[in-house]
């Protein structure tokens, strides 16, 4: 259930790290990371609450992929990096 998520994470964790080691960390631009973690609990949130209100269990990719996939878009954008991401930055040299 937290896979595809997780792996999210960690793709925005390089990119990150990636940015820093190459010296292109901007300060006015939003780093992947802390924003995606902040969408992830917000879906595990939205997860607890639906299960709260329908009483009986839901998926949480349901809730979690939505939101990680759309803050990492968000992110994307805000920097002008969306082609650039979604085709393969240079994160792994």
């Amino acid at each position: 259930d937290i896979v595809p998520p997780g792996l999210l994470m960690s793709l925005a964790r390089r990119i990150d790290l990636s940015d820093t080691i190459k010296g292109r960390k901007d300060r006015s631009k939003p780093p992947y990371f802390p924003v995606l973690c902040c969408c992830y609990a917000l879906g595990l949130m939205m997860a607890n609450v639906g299960v709260i209100v329908m009483e009986q269990g839901q998926p949480a990719l349901m809730y979690l992929v939505p939101m990680t996939l759309g803050g990492f878009f968000w992110v994307a954008r805000r920097r002008g990096e969306v082609r650039e991401v979604f085709l393969g930055k240079d994160v792994i040299w």
